[in-house]
């Protein structure tokens, strides 16, 4: 394999969580202290999975997916006093 093979493969596979860090950096620009980020992203990914197999539906299942990270990050979440 060359080096820009490499790179690709390390830069593609690494997106989601570069994502994961830039909202955790605008979260905590908006004060707010959010550290379990990437276990929100695991719970997202975990219930859209059990919800397709269950209801063979992709698009309800992304929904849920994403209604229930919602519901945990906003459980989780704690305000920072500056």
């Amino acid at each position: 394999m060359d080096f820009q093979r490499i790179f690709y493969i390390m830069i593609s596979n690494s997106a989601p969580i570069i994502l994961c860090v830039l909202g955790g950096n605008y979260a905590h620009i908006a004060g707010v202290l959010n550290i379990s980020l990437e276990g929100m992203m695991l719970i997202g990914a975990f219930a859209s999975v059990l919800f397709v197999l269950v209801t063979g539906s992709i698009l309800k299942g992304a929904l849920i997916g994403i209604i229930l990270t919602l519901v945990f990050g906003l459980i989780f979440e704690g305000r920072i006093q500056a």
